[in-house]
């Protein structure tokens, strides 16, 4: 476990952290590399949203990281509310 620091996405944003397009960039493409990675496992995180990503700075690059997988399901398994989760691209 590693000690991800204070700030989380909403911080981010209303702290005005991010300065350029290019931060903003490689900080949703390391998001977008979570969420891949976690669905090539199959798992679905099901609580994503800005409280639960948390960015640290590797050099001036931020880096995104996804924390509370309460939600999470497997995909062809039930959630939490009692719908199956479903790779579509499979199912299809």
């Amino acid at each position: 476990m590693e000690y991800l620091g204070p700030y989380n996405l909403t911080d981010i944003v209303r702290h005005r952290m991010i300065r350029t397009d290019r931060e903003c960039y490689e900080l949703m493409l390391s998001l977008s590399r979570q969420v891949q990675e976690l669905n090539a496992c199959g798992i679905v995180h099901a609580d994503l949203k800005h409280n639960n990503i948390m960015v640290t700075y590797d050099g001036a690059k931020p880096v995104a990281h996804l924390i509370d997988f309460g939600f999470s399901t497997k995909i062809g398994q039930k959630s939490h509310i009692g719908y199956y989760c479903v790779d579509w691209e499979h199912e299809l």
